[in-house]
C-alpha cells in the first residue's frame, strides 16, 4: 500500500510539474573514458603516460590553451603582448584565476598548509612551475620544450641555476618570458601540460609527495579531482571555481584503467565508454557504425631507431650499413598498421605542413657489407670490438623480425651476432627513453603538431637517446623554430629530414593510425595535438 501511494505521488508530481510549464532538474551529465594504465603521478611537470597526460589536459590550465579547431585560445591568462622583436611575451593573468583546494587537501595538509592559502593562480605559480620543469633533478620528460627561453639549456646543463631562467613575475597578474630567439609557433608549445602552474607553497606542504595521490594535488583546470581508485578509475568534476573562457559542460568525467584495449570498441559501442581510442584493425571490424563517430590520426611511426650514443651505432656508417641491408619490401605490414611508412616525420605532421617525402636510403647489400667493414676497421683502430647487437621490439613484432635478423647475419658474417629481444610496449618505450637500447623497432608518436618541435626532438640529447649529431642539422633546427629563418619553411622542413635520413638516425617502416570513436549519443570530445591529448570540456551526451 505504501509503494503504491509513493508511485501515485511521485506520478502527481510530474503532472504538476507539467502543467506549471516548470523543467525537472537537469541529470548529471557524466561521461567514461577508458585509458590502458593507472597514472603513477598526475604531477604535469612529469606527466609522460597516456593517463596522467589526459588528467593534465583537463584538470590543469597553462597560460593558454586550444579549442576543438586547434585554434589558440587564451587560458590562465587573458592576454598576451609580444615585443617587436619576438623575444618578449608578456602575460596578463585572470585576476579570477583561482586553485581549487579539495576538502581532502586541506584536511591532509592542515599542519602544512598556512590557515590564509592564497587560492589565487599568479604570476609566481608559472615561474616555479617553469623552473621546476628545466631543473635537471625533476627529470621533466618534456624539458625540450623549454629550450627557446633564455637560459634554458644551460639550467638543464648544470651550468646554471634555475633562477637564471628567462621567466619573471612582474607582479602577481603579469607574467614575462624571455626567448632567445624568436619561435615561430611559441604560443601553440605552451599549450602543452608541461606548462601548468605550480602552487609553492602547495607543493612544499606535500613533502615531495605532490600528486602521488587525492590528498596531495591541487587544480585549476575545467574540472579537479575527486576521486582517485588505484587499479580502477579517476572521478574527474567540475572545477566550480574554474574562470576560464569557456564554460564546462560535463559535471563528472571518469576515467577507467582498461588494460584490454581490444575492448574499447565493444564498451563504446555498447555505451558502456562515452568514447575511446581504437585501433584501425578494430576501426576495419566495426559491426555497429551507426552507433559510432570515427576520427583518424595516422601520428605513429613505426620506425627503426639507432642509439647515436653508444656503440656500435655512434659511428654513422655502421648505422648505414644497417639501414641499407634492410629491404623493407620483404617486411608484411601488419593487419593494425596503415601502411609503409615513406619519411621519418609521421603523417599527421607531414600532411599538416604539406611536406614532401625525403629520398630514403635504398637496399643496397654490397655497399652495406663494405660500410661495415670501414665501420669495423676504424673500431679497430682505435683499439674496440664491435661484435653485435641487440634489437628491442614489442612481441607482436618478433616473428616478423626474426627473418631480417638472418639477413643482416647474412650479410655480414657469423662472427657478428645481432639478437632480438621482444618486450611488452611499455617495456620498449622505458627502455628507449632510458636510453638502454642499441636499436629498436620504435614507435615514434609526436605529442607536438610543427614540424619544427617534433625536429627538436632529434638535435637536443633527450632521455630516448634518439639524437642526430650533424652539426648542419642541430643548427638547422634552432633556426626553423625562429621567425627570421630565412627561406622557405617548407622547403627548409624537407631538407631537415632528408638529413635524418642521410645520416641513418631513423628507418621509417610502418605509419600507424588510431582512431577516437565517440557514441552517437556523445559530442564535443575533441583532441590536439596528438589522439591522445583528449579534452572534455565541451562534451555533450544525449543518452
Amino acid at each position: 500500500m505504501r509503494k503504491r501511494f509513493q508511485c501515485l505521488l511521485l506520478i502527481l508530481t510530474l503532472l504538476a510539474v507539467s502543467l506549471s510549464g516548470c523543467s525537472l532538474p537537469n541529470k548529471e551529465l557524466d561521461l567514461s573514458f577508458p585509458v590502458p594504465e593507472e597514472a603513477k603521478s598526475l604531477d604535469p611537470q612529469i606527466a609522460r603516460l597516456f593517463s596522467e597526460r589526459i588528467f593534465a589536459r583537463n584538470a590543469f590550465e597553462g597560460l593558454v590553451t586550444v579549442d576543438s579547431d586547434g585554434k589558440i585560445i587564451p587560458g590562465a591568462a587573458e592576454s598576451c603582448t609580444v615585443s617587436d622583436d619576438g623575444l618578449t611575451y608578456t602575460f596578463k593573468i585572470r585576476e579570477s584565476a583561482r586553485w581549487y583546494l579539495t576538502n581532502t587537501a586541506k584536511k591532509a595538509l592542515a599542519d602544512r598548509l598556512p590557515e590564509n592559502f592564497d587560492t589565487r593562480v599568479t604570476a609566481h605559480d608559472f615561474v616555479f612551475a617553469f623552473r621546476r620543469a628545466v631543473t635537471p633533478e625533476t627529470a621533466c620528460p618534456k624539458a625540450e620544450l623549454f629550450l627557446s627561453i633564455k637560459n634554458a639549456a644551460q639550467i638543464l646543463n648544470g651550468e646554471k641555476a634555475a633562477e637564471e631562467l628567462g621567466v619573471e613575475a612582474v607582479s602577481d597578474t603579469e607574467l614575462r618570458i624571455t626567448l632567445i630567439h624568436p619561435e615561430r609557433d611559441f604560443l601553440r608549445v605552451l599549450t602543452d601540460p608541461v606548462f601548468s602552474p605550480c602552487s609553492e607553497v602547495f607543493f612544499n606542504a606535500c613533502g615531495g609527495r605532490y600528486g602521488l595521490s587525492l590528498k596531495y594535488i591541487i587544480c585549476n583546470g575545467p574540472f579537479i579531482l575527486f576521486r582517485w581508485n588505484p587499479g580502477g578509475s579517476m572521478r574527474l568534476t567540475r572545477n566550480t571555481v574554474y574562470s576560464g573562457e569557456r564554460t564546462v559542460v560535463p559535471d563528472v568525467v571518469r576515467l577507467f584503467v582498461n588494460p584490454d584495449t581490444a575492448s574499447v570498441l565493444e564498451k563504446v559501442t555498447d555505451g558502456d565508454y562515452s568514447a575511446g581510442i581504437i585501433t584501425a584493425a578494430d576501426a576495419r571490424n566495426i559491426k555497429k557504425p551507426k552507433n559510432l563517430k570515427l576520427t583518424e590520426k595516422t601520428d605513429i611511426l613505426w620506425a627503426f631507431v639507432f642509439n647515436s650514443a653508444k656503440a656500435p651505432f655512434s659511428v654513422k656508417e655502421m648505422r648505414k650499413a644497417f639501414v641499407l641491408s634492410t629491404n623493407l619490401d620483404s617486411f608484411p605490414v601488419p593487419e593494425d598498421m596503415k601502411g609503409k611508412a615513406l619519411s621519418p616525420v609521421p603523417v599527421s605532421i607531414a600532411e599538416a605542413e604539406g611536406l614532401k617525402n625525403p629520398a630514403l636510403l635504398s637496399f643496397n647489400e654490397e655497399e652495406a657489407r663494405a660500410l661495415f667493414k670501414k665501420a669495423q676497421a676504424d673500431a679497430e683502430k682505435d683499439g674496440a670490438v664491435l661484435s653485435g647487437f641487440s634489437v628491442l621490439c614489442i612481441k607482436e613484432h618478433e616473428e616478423m623480425l626474426k627473418f631480417q635478423l638472418q639477413e643482416w647475419q647474412k650479410i655480414f658474417g657469423v662472427n657478428f651476432s645481432v639478437s632480438l629481444i621482444p618486450l611488452e610496449r611499455a617495456e620498449l618505450v622505458k627502455r628507449v627513453q632510458s636510453g638502454n637500447y642499441e636499436a629498436a623497432l620504435y614507435p615514434l608518436q609526436p605529442d607536438t603538431a610543427d614540424i619544427s618541435s617534433y625536429l627538436r626532438s632529434f638535435a637536443v640529447e633527450s632521455e630516448d637517446g634518439i639524437y642526430c649529431f650533424n652539426k648542419a642539422f642541430i643548427n638547422g633546427v634552432e633556426r626553423l623554430l625562429s621567425d627570421g629563418f630565412e627561406g622557405d619553411f617548407k622547403s627548409n622542413a624537407e631538407k631537415l629530414a632528408q638529413i635524418l635520413t642521410d645520416e641513418a638516425v631513423v628507418l621509417p617502416v610502418f605509419s600507424q593510425s588510431r582512431f577516437l570513436a565517440v557514441h552517437k549519443a556523445v559530442s564535443g570530445i575533441y583532441f590536439y595535438p596528438s589522439i591522445d591529448d583528449v579534452y572534455f570540456i565541451k562534451a555533450t551526451d544525449k543518452k
